[in-house]
């Protein structure tokens, strides 16, 4: 006989990851002239063989022992027929089953919630997840939310912390500091603090640089003082002129 999968029932997430349960689904034929399918079998990784019901479809996640409730884990699944007469299909597979249905979770703890920072700082935060593992952090102040930056990987072991360097010198007001870690499943989990950004108001732009009104208002005082100079060499010049018409 031959054994096909008709359905898999799920859930896709991101990187074939399976965010629910499953539920996968077999048919077998024994040809136009066989015996006819006399039952179909499965068994999940290295497990018991177990003899397929259409009703209940093979089931994941699947554990042999512990908790039935786990919301993770990766399972190989074998699938094989025998018909009438007794002959025995090799098994077919396997198909791979990933499936993570909880959230990763993270937390920053450097710089504290309600600390008052200023100039450049380092925002650091642990992310851990126990299933599909760890994609990316994402970091941003806010409100508004409109420069995320994405960290990939974490600093070498024993810290493990994904750190974002902040360059962004707001001037005296707080603001949120967000981080949002995203699984490979494609869950996300966000953790944010307050800060107080200390920088002085100096008509500065958030990069350091000079602003354009100061800019232009320095341009202008120069022009000024350089017309009042003008004004002054002329009037002495002046004076001289006459002094010397005398």
């Amino acid at each position: 006989p031959e054994t096909y999968i008709t359905d898999i029932i799920g859930t896709l997430g991101g990187n074939n990851w399976y965010t629910s349960n499953v539920k996968i689904y077999l048919d077998a034929t024994d040809g136009l002239y066989g015996s006819g399918v006399d039952a179909t079998y499965f068994r999940i990784d290295y497990g018991e063989d177990m003899e397929y019901n259409d009703e209940q479809g093979i089931k994941l996640p699947y554990h042999a022992t512990g908790d039935p409730n786990t919301p993770w884990g990766e399972w190989d699944v074998w699938y094989w027929s025998v018909d009438k007469a007794g002959n025995v299909e090799d098994p077919q597979g396997p198909v791979h089953i990933k499936i993570d249905k909880a959230p990763p979770h993270c937390e920053i703890w450097d710089p504290p919630d309600r600390a008052s920072v200023q100039g450049d700082f380092w925002v650091q935060a642990t992310a851990t997840d126990v299933g599909s593992g760890i994609d990316y952090v994402k970091f941003d102040t806010g409100p508004p939310y409109e420069a995320p930056v994405k960290v990939y990987n974490p600093s070498p072991p024993p810290d493990n912390n994904y750190k974002w360097l902040c360059t962004r010198h707001f001037q005296k007001q707080w603001k949120h500091i967000i981080a949002q870690a995203y699984d490979y499943a494609g869950h996300m989990y966000e953790y944010n603090i307050y800060v107080y950004f200390a920088n002085p108001k100096n008509n500065m732009n958030l990069d350091g640089s000079q602003s354009s009104s100061s800019s232009s208002s320095s341009s202008s005082s120069s022009s000024s003082s350089s017309s009042s100079s003008s004004s002054s060499q002329s009037t002495s010049q002046f004076w001289g002129m006459g002094f010397l018409g005398r």
